[in-house]
């Protein structure tokens, strides 16, 4: 049979409740042919007859949870689709292997943007390993001369620029006191740039969120020495309407963590492409942890307010906790908890 006559099989879920054992699951033909109409399970059997009659092979598992109540899961990928925001995203699945050296990450392809991660240097690349949370690979930075870098500079913004940033990150609790994470500026000290970077050389275990002249901590994050966290950082207006830099972290310990504000805002104007790995280009402070996605979104003039930011952050971080399936490290009343983030039918 040619595909031209392959059934399209739709199931809507027409009332907002869990209880699938009501009749309120239709199955529909080619989107307007009305089926049948059940339990879920009635209409997966209907289903399953009237594929099976045609001669198509009947899947292993119908998966009805895209379109229950809400959607397909949300992802990054519908973020420029609503407000217009210039979106780079990593993620695992688009670490891309040097040809001649394998394991070695030549490439972090930007699922959004045009705007890859690059490292041409085959004894500067970090590594690709493949044992990660739910099977995901991630990169392995070990502190010796691994970074990666944007093909082109973004992430600026200039004076008073309103931008975000969100990470998911081991590090390695064996590390040096002061290490950078990600950096913008020929390195972490300069008053143009930004800079994330962790301090260990007190008793706590400090983040340190650098935007321009403006250098705020998130103090004693205790988590950052056992285990993974979620990292939300950037520079968004307060509730005065001016844009400050702030840092929180969700993690296994201060999953309630507070946000950590700027007393002012930080200037963007610095040229350099931002990186992974390093805190300067001269060679210093090479991070040394694990990497496992990275979401940076851009200034974007039309959105000054902080509710779209802050839904922006909510989307992101549910969506990492949920796709690595840890949302212990959620806060209890973070919206997406319990419920998967969810992206709208159009």
């Amino acid at each position: 049979m040619s595909l031209e006559y392959a059934p399209l099989l739709t199931l809507d879920i027409i009332v907002d409740s869990a209880d699938m054992t009501s009749t309120n699951c239709i199955l529909r033909e080619n989107k307007d042919t009305l089926i049948g109409r059940g339990t879920l399970d009635a209409m997966v059997a209907q289903r399953d007859e009237l594929l099976s009659s045609r001669g198509f092979r009947v899947p292993a598992r119908w998966d009805h949870s895209w379109n229950y109540k809400f959607g397909p899961t949300w992802t990054p990928e519908a973020m420029t689709e609503n407000g217009g925001h210039p979106v780079y995203w990593y993620r695992p699945e688009e670490m891309i292997e040097e040809t001649d050296n394998e394991g070695s990450c030549v490439e972090w392809t930007s699922q959004k943007e045009t705007n890859n991660l690059e490292q041409n240097t085959v004894t500067m690349m970090p590594d690709i390993v493949q044992s990660g949370p739910r099977n995901f690979q991630y990169l392995d930075f070990d502190g010796t001369r691994k970074t990666l870098q944007m093909e082109s500079n973004a992430m600026g913004g200039g004076t008073n620029s309103r931008f975000l940033i969100v990470f998911y990150v081991k590090l390695d609790p064996n590390t040096d006191a002061n290490e950078t994470m990600l950096l913008k500026g020929s390195n972490y000290t300069v008053n143009n740039g930004w800079s994330l970077r962790y301090d260990w050389s007190g008793s706590n275990r400090d983040l340190q969120w650098k935007v321009g002249n403006q250098t705020i901590t998130a103090t004693n994050v205790q988590a950052l020495t056992t285990d993974s966290q979620i990292i939300v950082c950037g520079q968004k207006n307060n509730d005065r309407g001016t844009p400050l830099p702030f840092c929180y972290v969700y993690d296994g310990i201060n999953a309630a963590a507070s946000t950590t504000w700027g007393s002012s805002s930080g200037s963007v104007t610095n040229s350099n492409k931002p990186q992974i790995g390093r805190a300067s280009f001269l060679g210093s402070d090479y991070f040394e942890g694990i990497v496992y996605e990275l979401i940076m979104v851009e200034e974007d003039d039309t959105v000054v307010s902080a509710p779209e930011w802050d839904e922006m952050e909510t989307l992101l971080t549910g969506y990492i906790a949920h796709k690595y399936g840890r949302t212990e490290l959620l806060p209890d009343d973070h919206t997406y908890k319990s419920a998967i983030p969810r992206a709208n039918i159009t």
